[in-house]
Formats: C-alpha cells, sequence, structure tokens
C-alpha cells in the first residue's frame, strides 16, 4: 500500500516550535534532504544534530545552491534536554523583562500604563496591594533576568543592557573561506559534512555523476556540479 504523506503548512524551520513538532513525532526519524539551497542544507544538519542519535539515527542530504558567500552560517549541534528547558526558561524573561520596559501592564497587557495605574485592579487596597506584591515578585530584572531586585540594584557586570539572550550551542561556518576555494561548491559540502554529529566511519560523501544524453557542461558556471554531491551518516 502506499505510504501517506502529511503536508505541513505554515511552519518556520528556524523556530524552536517546529523542532518541537518533530521531536513529537512518533518513532524514529530519517531526516532526508533533497537539493536544500542556500541555508536550508545547514539547517537540516541542525535537525539531525539537535534530535539526537536516539530519535534521528540516519541522515542524506543534497545541497544545491550555495548561500551568501559573505558572512558566517551556523550549524546547531545536540542540546540537552535540560539546557534546552534553561535556554526557554531564559528567554522567558527576557520577553518578561522587555515587556516590562515597554511600559507594557503585566496585570491586562496594554501598552500605556504600568500596572499600578491598571483600570482592570479590584477596588478593595488589600487586594490590589496584594497584585502589587505579586507583580513585584514576577517582573524580573531588566537588565539580568533574575527575580528578586530592580535594575536599580542588580549588581551583575553584563556589558548588555538586556537579560542574556542564550543561543542554542551550534557551531560556526565561514563562508568567506568557502568562497576563496577552487571549486566554491565542493568546499561548501566539504564544510557541512564536517558539521555531522556521527561517528566518522559512519559518515560518508558520494559524487553522483550528472546523467543526461550530451553530458555537456558550461565550464563557466562554478556552480554546475551543485546536484552531484550526497552527504549520509548513520548512528
Amino acid at each position: 500500500p502506499p505510504l501517506p504523506i502529511e503536508l505541513w503548512g505554515g511552519c518556520n524551520i528556524h523556530d524552536d516550535t517546529f523542532l518541537d513538532r518533530i521531536k513529537a513525532q512518533p518513532g524514529q526519524l530519517a531526516i532526508c534532504g533533497i537539493h536544500l539551497c542556500k541555508s536550508l542544507s545547514a539547517a537540516c544538519i541542525g535537525f539531525f544534530n539537535t534530535l539526537g542519535p536516539q530519535k534521528a539515527p540516519f541522515l542524506t542530504l543534497a545541497p544545491c545552491c550555495l548561500p551568501r558567500l559573505r558572512n558566517k552560517i551556523t550549524v546547531r549541534t545536540y542540546e540537552t534536554d535540560a539546557a534546552r528547558k534553561i535556554r526557554k526558561v531564559a528567554a522567558e524573561r527576557r520577553d518578561l523583562a522587555v515587556r516590562s520596559r515597554a511600559k507594557l501592564c503585566l496585570c491586562c497587557g496594554d501598552s500605556g500604563h504600568r500596572v499600578a495605574h491598571c483600570p482592570a485592579l479590584p477596588d478593595d487596597e488589600v487586594r490590589r496591594q496584594q497584585l502589587f506584591a505579586a507583580h513585584e515578585s514576577s517582573v524580573p530584572c531588566w537588565k539580568c533576568g533574575e527575580f528578586g531586585h530592580r535594575r536599580d540594584a542588580c549588581k551583575s557586570t553584563q556589558a548588555t543592557s538586556k537579560p542574556p539572550n542564550v543561543h542554542p550551542p551550534s557551531v560556526s561556518l565561514d563562508l568567506r573561506e568557502v568562497g576563496k576555494a577552487a571549486s566554491p561548491f565542493d568546499a561548501w559540502v566539504e564544510a557541512l559534512y564536517s558539521t555531522i554529529e556521527a561517528p566518522e566511519h559512519a559518515k560518508t560523501q558520494q559524487n553522483v555523476p550528472l546523467s543526461g544524453n550530451d553530458q555537456v557542461e558550461d565550464e563557466r558556471n562554478w556552480n554546475r556540479h551543485r546536484k552531484c554531491s550526497w552527504l549520509i551518516a548513520t548512528r
């Protein structure tokens, strides 16, 4: 019988919610990326690395077009559930601190007033003071993101004026070096290969010749072999 194919619309593969949805799928996953352009190849390897060997034991990837060879590009590496939880908590605290600094009421969520002047506050003074106390304890420091003090009493020596933004673990690829290679596409494939988290004996790169009757290639096109390289890994 034919295998069912489920299509997901409206997904942002660069957002953590997409990775959460992938991880929630039952059983093990084979990650397969065919002719992925630009940064999508790096994102595909990032999925494979982040999911870990128990969830994603197999990867096959055929990179296609190169990304812009001006900057660096990051490839995510494995992140434990504990580290991921810490990162998400830090992001939530940072968002809460930024909302507080932007004068968004933490009682009703509207802009233009603080919680002390919120029209949704109860008339009972005791209840109002209880809400104010709860507000003070629920708002992190605008600078470090920790609870229990305000920014004017913060002892953090960090250089930034906002709570730190914790990024997922990753490795960086310098695309400027890729652009200097005699074959930029081959250098790009080799750079991607180096970021795959699998035993060396379980990784391979296979170059498949282009098929066709004429076998004519434009020698002026440095990217003419872009659909011939495959990266395969098991773990």
